[in-house]
């Protein structure tokens, strides 16, 4: 059966990089790969280039890590779920907690079942 394993990404625009992604591949189970973190730097936001991050991210996760399913955490810290919703996931309705060096915070978690074209 699938294993779980990690991989840790730069993303590059004009070979210069401008973020990170953290996946889990076959996590919390297998056929899931659950995104820890999606970031791009600031002088990027607005430009749809997180939107195509997530694209080509998620184009990866379906085709080298063979995952059906992307579930995230949003965090109430950094309440970003407008923009997970854009690209087409919904919450699941579990809430936890996680708690950082400093503080604990509220997550809900989120999901996207992939179809035969990636929608």
């Amino acid at each position: 059966s699938a294993k779980y394993f990690k991989e840790f990404l730069t993303i590059d625009l004009n070979n210069r990089p401008i973020g990170v992604l953290d996946l889990h591949a076959n996590h919390p189970n297998v056929g899931f790969c659950y995104v820890g973190l999606l970031l791009i730097t600031e002088d990027c936001f607005g430009k749809g280039l997180g939107s195509r991050c997530y694209g080509l991210a998620e184009d990866y996760i379906k085709r080298a890590l063979v995952c059906d399913k992307i579930r995230i955490g949003i965090s109430d810290a950094n309440d970003v779920a407008r923009f997970w919703e854009r690209q087409g996931f919904t919450f699941t309705g579990k809430t936890y907690n996680w708690t950082g060096e400093s503080k604990t915070s509220r997550v809900r978690e989120f999901e996207k079942i992939l179809g035969a074209s990636g929608e």
